[in-house]
């Protein structure tokens, strides 16, 4: 989201961004990629910049400029950086989640849209999802059990990792908000996991983590408007 309009990538060959504005909830208009720029996986926003990337081997990310609605630049990974999956920006970095084997992390400076380094996880490590909050960021990992990495922006290093329980596998995304993250994963039937960063030097690198099934948070937020229901029916009385 930008501004009041939705973008939308599509899984398609060439890929295609489509434009939404929120207002009126209809498509405004469509922008279509290059030829070999296929499967719109992962977008994010950084600027005046839609930056989209594109699950192809090796794996590419487009920068759009929002002005214009156009491809302005490509950047094409190295040779077996593959499957783009996720983006995150934090500063002028953007990071790059990949769906390879080795799981890895590329990180591109924003102002000169060139790659300055690689982070590379263990093997079956397959990045899904991308998450930062404040000086670390947090890759989701198709595994099983499902992990979450914690990463130092500043040394760009791996720190610390939480491994879900059994049963709980697939993070295939990732939110923050305030001091928690939410992971949700691609169990039947769903699950929502939420993580409790803690900011407190004497916690530095700990993870405290719940999980909710969809459907017991849709019984929980069903309970919340009843319970405001029939508290606002008694103030009336």
């Amino acid at each position: 989201v930008s501004g009041n309009y939705l973008y939308a990538g599509l899984l398609t060959e060439p890929g295609k961004i489509v434009k939404i504005d929120l207002a009126t909830f209809t498509r405004v208009d469509t922008l279509t990629l290059n030829d070999g720029e296929n499967y719109v996986r992962s977008l994010v926003i950084s600027g005046n910049y839609l930056y989209a990337g594109l699950d192809v081997s090796p794996g590419k990310i487009v920068k759009i400029d929002l002005d214009t609605f156009t491809e302005v630049d490509t950047l094409t990974l190295e040779y077996g950086e593959y499957g783009v999956s996720s983006l995150a920006v934090s500063g002028n970095y953007l990071y790059v989640g990949l769906s390879t084997q080795l799981g890895k992390i590329v990180k591109i400076d924003l102002d000169t849209f060139t790659r300055v380094g690689a982070l590379t996880l263990e093997y079956g490590e397959y990045v899904a999802s991308l998450a930062v909050s404040g000086n670390y960021l947090y890759a989701g990992l198709l595994t099983e059990p499902g992990k979450i990495v914690k990463i130092d922006l500043d040394t760009f290093t791996r720190v610390d990792t939480l491994t879900l329980n059994d049963g709980e596998y697939g993070v295939s995304s990732l939110a923050v908000s305030g001091n928690y993250l939410y992971a949700g994963l691609l169990t039947e039937p769903g699950k929502i996991v939420r993580v409790r960063i803690y900011e407190e030097d004497s916690y530095a690198g700990g993870f405290i983590c719940d999980a909710v099934p969809l459907a017991s948070m849709f019984m929980i937020i069903i309970a919340l408007v009843v319970a405001c229901h029939l508290s606002l029916k008694m103030k009336k009385r």
